[in-house]
C-alpha cells in the first residue's frame, strides 16, 4: 500500500513470510540481547543493538529471508519514487548493501525523538514486536505548515520512507517491550 503524505511515498505492507523472519531476528536478539544500550547524548530514549549505527545485523547475523523480503518490497516502492531510475542500481548480489541495520527496543517510557537518516537513500522499520499500544510511528512534514501522520505499528509490517524525511516514535506508555527493526539502503549510482 502506498499513500502520498505530504507528496512523499511511504510505503507500509505486511510481510509474507511472517514467521520466517521472525524467527531470524529471535535468533539474533539471542545473540545480542546484552548488547542493548542508549545512545548517551541522545539521554535516556531508547535501547539500540548498535549506538555507531556502522554494524549491519541483517548480514552478520544471516536473515536472509528478512533481506529478501526488503528486497522485494523495494522493487515494489521503486516504481512510484524517483529510485525507479534506469540509473540507479540495485541488486542482491554486490553493492548497493544495506548500509547499516540494528535492532530498537522500547520499554516503559521509552521514545525516538525527531530524526532523519543523513545521506542514504532508502531507509526502513520492520516491526518484529509490539502491542500495538507501545508507540506510534510518525513522520513530521517537510513543509514549513507542519503537520505530522502518525502509523500505528503492528506485528510483521515493514515500512520503507526516504532517509531525509524526519520521523520518530512517541513514548512507550505500556509495560510492554516494542522492538523493530530498522535500516539503511543506498543506491549504487
Amino acid at each position: 500500500m502506498i499513500e502520498n503524505i505530504f507528496s512523499v511515498p511511504i510505503y507500509s505492507t505486511i510481510v509474507n513470510n511472517f514467521i520466517d523472519i521472525q524467527t531470524e531476528i529471535e535468533d539474533a536478539i539471542d545473540i545480542i540481547d546484552n548488547q542493548f544500550s542508549m545512545k548517551k547524548e541522545w539521554g535516556d530514549t531508547h535501547y539500540i543493538s548498535d549506538v555507531s549505527f556502522t554494524d549491519n545485523i541483517i548480514n552478520e547475523c544471516s536473515m536472509n529471508v528478512f533481506f529478501k523480503e526488503i528486497h522485494d518490497n523495494i522493487k515494489k516502492y521503486r516504481k512510484v519514487t524517483p529510485f525507479g531510475n534506469k540509473n540507479i542500481r540495485y541488486s542482491l548480489a554486490g553493492d548497493p548493501k544495506i548500509t547499516a541495520s540494528w535492532i530498537t527496543k522500547f520499554v516503559k517510557n521509552n521514545y525516538s525523538a525527531i530524526h532523519d537518516h543523513g545521506p542514504d537513500d532508502i531507509s526502513g522499520c520492520y516491526y518484529y514486536k509490539t502491542s500495538g499500544s507501545d508507540g506510534d510511528f510518525f513522520f513530521e512534514s517537510p513543509s514549513n505548515w507542519g503537520g505530522r501522520h502518525t502509523i500505528t505499528p503492528e506485528e510483521g509490517q515493514l515500512i520503507l520512507f526516504p532517509s531525509w524525511l524526519k520521523h520518530g516514535v512517541t513514548t512507550n506508555n505500556t509495560k510492554n517491550t516494542r522492538m523493530s527493526v530498522a535500516f539503511n539502503i543506498k543506491f549504487e549510482r
